[in-house]
């Protein structure tokens, strides 16, 4: 499956669920949220994803719950 298929697909499920925006980057922004979330250590979610800590960090730790809640505590 090539990059153009994969963007294709996701332009098809993006209309028949009336998801206007839906890009293959949302996909990705939500997996490496939820695997911070869910306590996988941010060194092995940036190289499986092909980003270095400090940009996950930068990008994505930001939206986690624990984050979140050390602002309001």
């Amino acid at each position: 499956m090539s990059v153009n298929d994969i963007h294709y697909n996701i332009s098809v499920v993006s209309q028949k669920l009336d998801i206007p925006g839906l890009k293959p980057h949302c996909l990705r922004h939500t997996w490496i949220t939820r695997k911070i979330i869910a306590g996988q250590p941010i060194e092995k979610v940036a190289e499986f994803v092909g980003d270095d800590p400090e940009t996950i960090r930068k990008h994505y730790i930001q939206l986690t719950p624990d984050y979140l809640r050390s602002v309001v505590d």
